[in-house]
């Protein structure tokens, strides 16, 4: 049940307000879990806006430390709405927080993200942060652009995109808008790259772990990029493949 308090200033209007808002929710996302306290306890003093809400839900699902977890779910159940509460008690799926197989996380978000209290974008940003998984969600769903996206997957200094256990049909044709010296797309499922995967000028290494690129792909790219350095586990043809094309 919500308290509204004089006290409670976070509650009020005002662009100051929305600016210890913003500066509440880098403290909640920071790394250093004394800043997320110091975030807890601004908002235990001052209220929290509905627009935190999504944060103390992740926080209590998610953070390593007991600590955040137990005051991110009392302020959780102390501020959200009574009909957040019982949605999330129906739909949530606790597997989203231990298993490692995007499609299943995916799923599980899928669920409770269109809950009006619940901010679709943070939902997916923060479960990649603490849980590591949510960029299928976060693609699949559309809530955020797909260049975003994978902005938020690419090393600007290493030229590295990490596009790794998706589960992705098709590659994204707004990988191009990236300058791309080192690409992962171990763990997806498309056979071959559409046209547009050429467009790469200075591509040097593909790791496919897992991914069932055909061998008529394979030789292609090899002789688009002469020099490109391909990684494959050896699994069902791709082993074949690899061995037969020198990949290691």
């Amino acid at each position: 049940m919500q308290k509204h308090h004089i006290n409670h200033y976070l509650l009020n209007n005002s662009s100051e307000v929305d600016q210890m808002i913003l500066n509440i929710r880098s403290l909640l996302a920071n790394n250093d879990s004394d800043k997320v306290i110091l975030g807890l306890s601004l908002l235990q003093n001052g209220g929290v806006p509905s627009r935190l809400v999504t944060y103390l839900f992740v926080l209590s699902r998610l953070h390593s430390n007991y600590q955040i977890r137990e005051t991110a779910q009392t302020l959780y159940y102390n501020w959200a709405s009574e009909d957040l509460k019982k949605f999330i008690a129906k739909y949530y799926n606790k597997m989203a927080e231990w298993t490692s197989d995007e499609t299943n996380v995916s799923r599980c978000l899928e669920k409770i993200y269109l809950h009006n209290d619940i901010d679709a974008v943070d939902l997916g940003q923060l479960w990649v942060k603490f849980r590591g998984k949510g960029n299928l969600f976060r693609l699949k769903n559309k809530i955020e652009s797909t260049q975003e996206v994978l902005q938020s997957l690419y090393n600007t200094k290493t030229k590295t995109l990490v596009l790794s256990d998706l589960q992705l049909t098709r590659l994204p044709e707004e990988v191009t808008l990236f300058d791309v010296e080192h690409l992962y797309l171990d763990g997806n499922l498309f056979k071959k790259l559409p046209k547009y995967f050429y467009q790469f000028k200075n591509l040097k290494y593909i790791n496919y772990y897992w991914t069932p690129l055909k061998k008529s792909t394979l030789v292609k790219i090899q002789k688009h990029y002469p020099q490109i350095v391909m990684k494959a586990y050896p699994i069902s043809e791709n082993f074949e493949e690899s061995y037969a094309l020198g990949v290691v």
